[in-house]
């Protein structure tokens, strides 16, 4: 039976190796992987402090911390269906 550390362990390096070969070849694609969920962040942040004014703490955090889950289990079922 393996260990907790030895699945995670497993875990991390099949995520990296996935990562690698996704964006391997592309000159923008860590870049892009990287500052979707930023640029999504910003958006929303300014839509509900600007527009809507909503006082949240620390809300670019908070939206943050709510899209990177809703990004995993969309793009999760979207390779599921495929």
């Amino acid at each position: 039976m393996r260990t907790i550390k030895e699945i995670l362990n497993l875990s991390f390096k099949l995520a990296t190796t996935s990562f690698k070969a996704k964006y391997t070849g592309l000159k923008l694609g860590v870049w892009v992987a990287v500052m979707n969920p930023l640029l999504l962040m910003f958006a929303v942040t300014f839509v509900f402090t600007r527009v809507v004014r909503l006082d949240i703490e620390n809300f670019p955090l908070f939206a943050l911390a709510g899209i990177f889950p809703w990004m995993f289990l969309s793009s999760a079922l979207s390779k599921a269906v495929h």
